[in-house]
């Protein structure tokens, strides 16, 4: 742990003339307070790259800041301390505690009236709708950005935002899937100062197009999405294309021990690295991969370690997914164990 005494030294012995101004001269800022801001934003950021590597220490770090941030009426903090508290929930799939956080962070930011604030937690709030597969929220929270992003004349957050809301609207029935492609093919074609958003709508391109059963344009779509993630430096979000990208190659029967291969990989590092949603994915569609592949007994025990994990964090969705999983292989293993008495296996209607 970096000690408060080492970041103080880092902060006072800022270089830059602005910042000299400022120290120098009483009268444009209270000393004290620079002081203490800063050293809050230090932990802030700590715990901000903590999110995926060690998101218990991001979660410590964070109710620090929160404490200081309290102690020192520092608002700012507080608020970014509950959205870092909220990422690194999410890292391990709990969604109760992750939206928690950002709701209270949310009731603070509208009374800060700061709209940069209030954007950065309406675009996590959204994530998290998402992920509970509440999509008509999400979608109304990024259309939300939308509008604020267009009113600001910010370019970034505006196609972030569109490509958020494209993802949305791909998970969701007619009439809104339907316009999820054009979304993404508007942000890949426009937003080409912001390659990592162009390779978020590729990564999400890639999944509709394996919803539509387009396996061949899916895995290009991944590829392009691997390739400029790498370039942008931002390999966690690479390591899940490289998860969607072995799913799509089980549509292809020549393909399966190159998915398995690389699904092994990611749950590797997934492990190495501490990121429990990785993991939990992985698990899952090792087992899904397995029932393709006859292995029944991998399999079984691949979706059981997924499901205890979707379990432990209240993931609905996935526990609902991993159980089909599992009673479809119950059915396969049914299929094989009469086979072997010589009868006809009995499938249930």
């Amino acid at each position: 742990m970096i000690k408060r005494a080492i970041l103080l030294g880092i902060v006072l012995s800022a270089s830059s003339a602005a910042w000299a101004e400022k120290l120098s001269d009483p009268s444009v800022v209270d000393i004290s307070k620079l002081k203490n801001d800063l050293y809050i934003d230090s932990i802030l950021d700590r715990a901000f790259s903590l999110r995926y590597d060690d998101a218990n220490e991001g979660i410590r770090l964070s109710a620090q800041a929160f404490q200081l941030s309290s102690q020192w009426g520092y608002e700012k903090g507080k608020i970014l301390a509950l959205l870092r508290q909220a990422m690194a929930y999410r890292t391990f799939a709990m969604m109760d505690s992750a939206s928690y956080c950002t709701d209270q962070a949310y009731l603070l930011a509208e009374a800060l009236e700061d709209e940069g604030l209030l954007l950065k937690v309406i675009s996590l709030k959204a994530n998290l709708a998402r992920r509970q597969e509440n999509y008509h929220e999400a979608l109304r929270l990024e259309k939300r950005q939308i509008r604020m992003y267009r009113k600001g004349n910010n370019a970034s957050g505006y196609y972030k935002s569109m490509s958020s809301m494209a993802t949305i609207m791909g998970l969701m029935p007619e009439p809104f899937i339907d316009s999820c492609r054009f979304y993404h093919l508007k942000v890949i074609s426009e937003a080409v100062d912001f390659p990592e958003l162009q390779a978020a709508s590729f990564f999400s391109l890639g999944n509709y197009y394996v919803r539509a059963d387009s396996a061949a344009l899916s895995l290009s779509a991944f590829n392009k999405a691997s390739s400029m993630y790498r370039q942008v430096g931002s390999f966690t979000e690479a390591q899940l294309v490289r998860i969607s990208y072995a799913v799509a190659l089980m549509n292809f029967q020549d393909s399966l021990l190159r998915s398995e291969k690389l699904l092994l990989q990611c749950l590797s590092m997934g492990q190495e690295m501490g990121w429990e949603e990785t993991i939990t994915l992985c698990h899952g569609n090792l087992g899904a991969l397995y029932i393709l592949l006859g292995r029944y007994s991998l399999a079984r025990e691949h979706l059981e370690n997924a499901f205890t994990r979707a379990e432990e964090v209240n993931n609905r969705a996935q526990m609902t997914d991993f159980s089909q999983q599992l009673a479809r292989l119950g059915v396969q293993e049914s299929i094989e164990a009469s086979e072997r008495r010589g009868k006809p296996g009995l499938l249930p209607y």
